[in-house]
């Protein structure tokens, strides 16, 4: 997006010249490392049933962060693992999510937490909802009324991290995102070893599937792994 002092914003076109300058050869870095401030805060409701229970959710993000991620420039999915979460949401969803996991096993509390990815959050493909292939911060998959399998991941990977302190991989299939959970305990289930250690499928867009099932078209695929740290 390009746009001038003054007035609104207007799509426009980058270009580039020939001009020889200072650090010219330098890589563009385009990873992100925080947000811009804003004190304008909005909630989005959600609400997902696991076992018995149902809860309800009230979580918080802000507009203008939002808007400024909606002019940031598509990542390889790897950054999208390893990104920050905007502090406002990122409190909410501590907040909210660290009360419901009391008591519970690791297999239990990271099965909650696949199953609010899986639940809370309606689905829809980037080309349904944006007409074109559109990875979202886990802001965004807050915001928007819809996301799929890549979103799902990002913010299921970062929630099983922060909250149980668990290693997570993303596993990328042709045309499928989803993640893998390193747990401290014999946890059963599909698995795959990375780095010397058993990581156990998590699958955000296998709808009310748990902690170790594959979608029966993986079964008999081999994943690219992806790192988050």
């Amino acid at each position: 997006a390009v746009g001038l002092n003054k007035g609104p914003m207007t799509v426009g076109k980058v270009f580039t010249y020939n001009g020889n300058y200072p650090d010219a050869n330098k890589t563009f870095n385009l990873v992100l490392n925080n947000y811009p401030a804003s004190k304008e805060v909005s909630g989005k409701r959600l609400k997902f049933k696991y076992q018995q229970d149902t809860f309800r959710l009230n979580i918080q993000y802000q507009p203008q962060v939002v808007k400024y991620l909606n002019t940031y420039p598509q990542m390889d999915i790897k950054y999208y693992f390893n990104a920050p979460i905007a502090d406002t949401t990122r409190s909410s969803l501590l907040n909210q999510l660290t009360p419901l996991l009391q008591g519970k096993s690791e297999y239990e509390a990271a099965n909650l937490l696949l199953r609010f990815v899986q639940k809370a959050f309606p689905y829809k493909t980037d080309e349904e909802q944006f007409s074109e292939e559109n990875y979202l911060f886990p802001v965004e998959t807050v915001f928007y009324p819809y996301s799929d399998c890549e979103d799902r991941s990002v913010l299921f990977a970062w929630l099983t991290k922060t909250l149980l302190g668990l290693d997570v991989v993303g596993l990328s299939y042709p045309g499928h995102i989803t993640t893998a959970v390193a747990f401290n305990t014999d946890v059963p289930g599909d698995s795959f070893s990375f780095e010397g250690k058993r990581y156990v499928m998590a699958d955000p867009t296998y709808i009310n599937a748990n902690i170790g099932s594959t979608m029966p078209q993986f079964k008999n695929t081999k994943p690219t792994f992806i790192l988050v740290q």
